[in-house]
This record gives structure tokens, sequence and C-alpha cells, in this order.
């Protein structure tokens, strides 16, 4: 961590900033001229993962594309049963807020039949919701107000 040096007359006063960019995750104890504190440091969030919440009756499969906010960079999940959660390592180059476009499905014996669809990669599809997933971390899809939650 850096060091600095002030000498400061009776009475005056000054802030100072640090920066620590810690290597792994724990608990740094700091000591400033016998003054003590302490921080705690996490890992860095890299995933999104998805749940969905209120589901049409009947579903037993899902299936979720996200896109980055240029929409040209995208990556799918294969089909999950409806209980499942899609996780995504999101690249370090994507710009949030990340689009979608999600559906789910009855999937009987040698069919298939789309219960729900939403999206916001395109306002000109009839299924567009103006909802995306805003930063890193885990989310339920609720079906009956349309909006990610925070899990």
């Amino acid at each position: 961590m850096a060091e600095q040096s002030a000498y400061l007359a009776p009475g005056e006063s000054k802030i100072f900033t640090f920066e620590a960019v810690p290597q792994q995750a724990k608990t740094h104890y700091v000591s400033v001229n016998g003054l003590s504190g302490s921080f705690k440091s996490i890992e860095k969030i890299t995933t999104v993962a998805v749940r969905w919440k209120n589901s049409p009756s009947g579903a037993n499969r899902w299936g979720l594309t996200i896109l980055d906010w240029s929409g040209t960079k995208s990556l799918s999940t294969t089909v999950l049963t409806v209980d499942g959660e899609a996780v995504f390592d999101i690249p370090p180059d994507w710009v949030f807020p990340l689009r979608f476009d999600m559906g789910i499905y009855y999937y009987p014996n040698g069919g298939i039949t789309m219960l729900y669809r939403a999206q916001s990669v395109d306002s000109r599809w009839s299924n567009y919701v103006n909802e995306f997933i805003p930063d890193y971390g885990n989310y339920y899809f609720n079906v009956a107000t349309e909006k990610f939650e925070p899990r």
C-alpha cells in the first residue's frame, strides 16, 4: 500500500485517500499513526444467474439468451427444467445492462408449446418488455410483473 507524509500546522487538517487492490478475499487490517481499522474484501462476481418466479401452469422447460447492451454479443442456455437456474460467465468486455430473450415451454411427448415469451432485444416485436439485467448477480424474472428482482 502507498505511503504519504504531511506536515500540518496546529488546527490544520488534510484528507488523504488510499486505494487498496487486494489479491484475495479476506479481512485486511489498516493502521495509521496509531489509529487502526479493517475492511473486508470480497471476490468479484463475474456471473449472472436467473431463475423464474410465477411461471405459467404446466411449464416444464425454459430457455434464456442474454445479450450485451449493443446486442451484438450473446450467450444462450440449453433448455432447462422449469425450476432450474441459468448461470452465465459474463465476458469482461460486455457492457451492462444486459438484454434478454427468454421463453417458458411445455414439452409433451413429441411436441412443444410456448407458454410465455419476453425479450428486450427489439421493441418492434410483440413480446418486448422494457426490462434489463442491471449488473452481475442473482435474479428472479417475475413473469407476473415482467421484472428482474434481486435474490
